[in-house]
């Protein structure tokens, strides 16, 4: 703070004089200064901010087309570019003393549009079973070069590839497919979605016995599919529907209606499944009709002409 004494020396023209003092003070302005750690990067573009101004109480950032008050002399703030081309932010620092003296100090940032990366597929689920072709659809933005890893050893460059999955066993499978999406100012996005895929089963079984003749018309059914993860369902050719998760083997009994004597032909079924896939075969059962029972009796005795019935 400087103070001027400022005075005024008065004389008429008789000789006479007078004179009056003022005293002015200047107060001083304040150093108005700030760093960036970078300015120039791609959206979402995080920048450090540092305060180094002198003399100061007040601080109004204007950081773009936002307004805030920070009086930390480090902070951050993230700059977006959500449009096809860079944008320039100016960066401008308003330091006020308390006398309300005031300075402004000016900085510019470049940021580069933003990368978003994303994919479908023509299965939306991207599940299936195997093997499992996928034609993937592309749906990144502002990129314009892309890098494919399907986490089976296959890579592609193309904006929209195809790649079939395997499952080698009787387990599913699941590979992480990766996107790395480039724009034409280097700014990268990835995303990583999952691709499943589900083991056929086969479906197998034995039957004991296939034919008999009644009245035995019982069975057994011993389940022989291929290991894996199975939910079973037996249909046993007479409306009766038996659900199982595992190879235990199924004794079913036929009824027979009274007074029926044809023979029963009963298509068994058996259908293993997940929750894509599934496998059926389906056998014959046969229950002849019973061997027929010849019987008479003899009639009363009589003289002839005698009838008999």
């Amino acid at each position: 703070i400087k103070n001027y004494t400022v005075s005024l020396f008065n004389t008429s023209v008789y000789g006479c004089e007078a004179q009056t003092s003022q005293t002015i003070t200047v107060y001083p302005k304040p150093m108005s200064a700030f760093e960036v750690n970078l300015d120039e990067g791609c959206s979402p573009f995080l920048v450090e901010i540092e305060n180094l101004s002198i003399g100061g109480d007040e601080f109004t950032w204007h950081l773009g087309n936002q307004t805030i008050y920070e009086n930390e002399s480090i902070f951050e703030h993230t700059f977006s570019n959500l449009n096809d081309d860079p944008v320039h932010y100016q960066l401008n620092l308003k330091t006020i003393n308390e006398y309300g003296c005031w300075r402004e100090s000016f900085q510019q940032v470049k940021v580069y549009p933003e990368v978003v990366a994303g994919f479908g597929a023509d299965n939306e689920i991207m599940k299936g079973c195997n093997p499992l072709p996928l034609s993937f659809i592309n749906q990144s933005e502002r990129a314009h070069q892309y890098s494919w890893n399907f986490d089976d050893g296959n890579t592609s460059a193309l904006p929209d590839p195809q790649n079939t999955f395997y499952t080698p066993g009787t387990q599913e499978t699941t590979y992480d497919v990766q996107l790395l999406a480039t724009s034409v100012y280097g700014c990268q996005d990835s995303i990583v979605r999952q691709a499943k895929v589900y083991p056929v089963p086969v479906a197998d079984f034995f039957l004991n016995p296939y034919e008999q003749t009644f009245p035995s018309r019982s069975i057994r059914a011993n389940n022989l599919s291929a290991p894996g993860n199975w939910n079973f369902t037996w249909s046993m050719g007479d409306g009766t529907i038996i659900h199982s998760n595992d190879w235990e083997t199924i004794e079913h009994e036929y009824t027979w209606p009274a007074g029926d004597y044809a023979t029963k032909y009963y298509d068994v079924r058996l259908m293993a499944s997940n929750e894509f896939c599934h496998d059926s075969l389906s056998q014959t059962v046969v229950v002849y009709a019973p061997f027929p029972v010849v019987a008479f009796e003899p009639g009363t005795q009589g003289c002839p002409p005698f009838e008999v019935q």
